[in-house]
């Protein structure tokens, strides 16, 4: 059902580039890259990002009257191609980096910071990271202060990290890798990551390169005291494709670990397609679907995505039945029909089956991009659509809400950072740190063990359309939740100062917001649980109202039948004549 109207009026011009959780309120802000300046800018061409925030009242988004630019960054004459929201300057207010091709060169890729200047959505003077980008850049944490840092590669082919220097206002570079004389480069459009991979909750970096054959090599960077090292790498070789996608990285069987998935092409044309699976348990690749179960549909070829901002050949996540196994949603095409069509791949267990039973999805024009978003805060989640059309021109998003989710459980969980300190009010200012670890673990009805682990804003380039706290499906499972870790950015061989938080015995449908401050020490963070009523829950309580309210009235005309008893009976006591008195 589409309700893009409900949320946003009529002003749905543009394309979503990010969420954030801006004002603390728990629900996620947008982040919006325009159609060419419309809403803000009055010279032809220019492009803008504008800002929308939630309503006091929780039902419609708007963009923020009280900045003087109406909560709107502006790029005169260049084109923005990717947004990513985070406090990179350590105030823990959120800041804004944005990717452009400067001039609308494509061959171009430069980053600069807008640092909030206040706690009102007002910027000041955009800092530049750098103009030498081989490719989008990745938002981490370099020297897990929870500090957003930002990685990527230069045009000489050097790997390094951008760390905001308070003092003099400008970036420094921590370069960790130079691949000159390695022969491998990166990958355009890259699919770097800064999630947990070897299993102990700390973040480590992927690094997706190309070598001088083609193939693929993913590495696997893991923090020291002093640097980053290589840990491990792994290729794709074993299945030859022909394209291979970005990857996303989810639990996708639910067993505690993080997987790598990526989709791919068996044929230039991608009529052939498929989506792989790498298990770090036996460290293989697997298909978890394959052409013939995707019934004649398939990938775009990347040749024919090239949109007006680019959103890269991927798939995005997000648990649309709350199972507890990650579902995807994809721009596929059927058979040799050139239109684009948004496609839902529901998770089975750790095997993935397309659903075709939405018509709304199939009715939208020109589809580029797609992914799950929580715009009714309600942890089921939404999808969100943006579209091009070729014959107008005009970008724009759609929301279609979920109305057929099944009535289960989940637990929502958020790190942030925030401005204020111990004693905080409802207008205090957060951030959302990329790379934090979450993982739950509980027992089913039946007794089973039940895993899942996920990770908070772990990819950020391309559209990457993560939210900023992770929702985990629990499924018909009404029990306690036993235990969730929450973890945060730590150096590889940290074992003093483990920096994991522990709450047992959580409700059901609970959102979790964590506070992790001091850092070392999680035994003083401070956290926040909301509880979130289930619709099972509210039938079980009008059923109970509606059964006292029967109980009551039977009782009440039983009362009334035996007044009535009692009357008659003394009526015809009194009629009686008595013997004994004469």
């Amino acid at each position: 059902m589409e309700t893009t109207k409900t949320y946003f009026g009529d002003d749905n011009y543009g394309t979503i580039a990010a969420f954030s959780d801006f004002d603390g309120t728990g629900s996620p802000d947008l982040f919006v890259i325009t159609d060419d300046g419309i809403h803000v800018c009055i010279v032809t061409g220019c492009h803008g990002v504008n800002i929308y925030l939630k309503t006091a009242d929780g039902k419609q988004w708007h963009k923020p009257p009280n900045s003087p630019v109406d909560g709107t960054i502006r790029r005169m004459n260049d084109t923005i191609i990717s947004v990513t929201p985070s406090d990179f300057s350590g105030d823990k207010v959120t800041d804004v980096l944005v990717i452009v091709h400067p001039e609308g060169d494509p061959g171009i890729t430069a980053a600069y910071l807008y640092v909030a200047a206040d706690e009102s959505l007002t910027f000041k003077d955009p800092v530049l990271v750098s103009a030498e980008l081989q490719d989008q850049p990745l938002v981490a944490d370099y020297n897990f202060d929870l500090v957003a840092d930002i990685f990527g590669a230069k045009r000489d082919n050097s790997l390094l990290f951008w760390v905001y220097n308070k003092t003099s206002f400008s970036f420094d570079e921590k370069i960790i890798n130079n691949l000159n004389g390695t022969g491998h480069s990166l990958v355009k459009p890259n699919s770097n990551a800064f999630v947990d991979l070897n299993n102990d909750l700390k973040a480590d970096l992927l690094v997706a390169l190309r070598d001088e054959t083609g193939h693929f090599i993913y590495q696997v960077w893991v923090a020291g005291r002093n640097n980053w090292t290589l840990y491990e790498s792994h290729t794709i070789d074993d299945f030859s494709p022909f394209h291979v996608g970005q990857s996303s990285f989810v639990d996708v069987d639910a067993d505690g670990r993080i997987d790598q998935v990526v989709p791919v092409c068996f044929s230039e044309d991608c009529l052939n397609s498929s989506i792989l699976v790498y298990k770090w348990t036996d460290k293989k690749w697997k298909p978890i679907i394959n052409s013939k179960s995707l019934q004649d549909w398939h990938f775009v070829p990347p040749d024919d995505s090239q949109w007006a901002v680019p959103v890269g050949f991927k798939l995005r996540e997000g648990d649309l039945n709350l199972d507890s196994y990650s579902d995807f949603v994809a721009i596929m095409r059927q058979g040799t029909n050139i239109s684009n069509e948004v496609v839902i791949l529901i998770n089975n267990e750790g095997m993935l089956t397309p659903d075709f039973k939405t018509p709304a999805l199939h009715n939208m024009r020109s589809p580029f991009v797609a992914a799950f978003a929580d715009l009714s805060t309600t942890a089921h989640l939404d999808i969100i659509v943006g579209t091009d059309d070729s014959e107008t021109g005009e970008l724009k998003f759609h929301v279609m809400t979920n109305k057929i989710s099944p009535d289960a459980n989940f637990i929502k969980v958020e790190v942030v950072t925030r401005t204020c300190s111990n004693k905080c009010n409802s207008m205090s200012y957060v951030s959302n740190p990329p790379g934090c670890m979450t993982a739950y673990e509980t027992t089913t009805p039946s007794g089973e063990r039940q895993l899942l682990t996920a990770a908070q804003l772990s990819q950020s380039s391309y559209l990457a359309l993560q939210l900023p706290y992770v929702v985990m499906g629990l499924g018909q499972n009404p029990n306690f939740v036993d235990e969730v870790v929450v973890a945060i950015p730590n150096s590889y061989n940290e074992t003093q100062h483990e920096r994991r938080g522990k709450w047992l015995s959580l409700i059901p449908n609970s959102q979790l917001v964590v506070y992790p401050s001091p850092l070392d020490n999680p035994s003083e963070w401070q956290s926040n649980l909301l509880i979130h009523p289930s619709q099972s829950v509210l039938i079980t309580g009008l059923v109970l109202i509606g059964t006292c309210c029967f109980i009551g009235i039977i009782a009440g005309l039983l009362h009334l039948l035996e007044r009535r008893q009692d009357d008659k009976q003394k009526k015809q006591e009194a009629h009686k004549f008595h013997f004994d008195a004469m």
